[in-house]
């Protein structure tokens, strides 16, 4: 996280796929306060969609987190992000299944694998750069997800 406090003011765009958000909307969290902040930095914004089966599939995988409990935890992350009202911050939701968090920010993709039984808290996180595959790979999944298996959170 100390990575991501240090290079996150200066980034041009961040995009984030991840199943909750929490890292950027918990209001004690130094990421929530540069996302709250930030001015001339666009992010994309994609979280699990709270009715969708990845946050069912999530939540029978996660230690004690019941389905009602991670369905409003993603609420609430929607609702943090659209109460900011911010030009420079789209938020969607998604579908399918996903078991990791990516989150790009301008030449390079930090990628957290989900591992069941456990939270990405305690997952590792890999840096890599955009020059390989394996970024391009995720950048493009992304992308797609982005454009086709999305939806706009607005108006929840």
């Amino acid at each position: 996280m100390q990575v991501l406090i240090a290079i996150l003011p200066k980034a041009h765009k961040v995009d984030i796929l991840d199943l909750r958000g929490f890292i950027f909307t918990q209001q004690d969290s130094p990421l929530f306060s540069i996302l709250s902040s930030s001015l001339g930095t666009d992010y994309r914004i994609l979280l699990s969609d709270p009715d969708s089966m990845n946050t069912e599939y999530r939540a029978k995988c996660m230690p004690n987190k019941p389905l009602n409990a991670l369905k409003n935890e993603i609420q609430a992350s929607i609702n943090v992000i659209e109460g900011l009202k911010k030009s420079n911050i789209r938020l969607r939701t998604y579908w399918s299944y996903n078991v990791l968090r990516l989150i790009f920010i301008d030449g390079e993709l930090f990628l957290t694998p989900f591992r069941e039984g456990d939270f990405l808290s305690s997952a590792p996180t890999f840096r890599i750069p955009a020059n390989g595959a394996l970024f391009k790979c995720y950048e493009t999944l992304f992308e797609e997800i982005w454009a086709s298996q999305s939806e706009q959170a607005v108006g929840r």
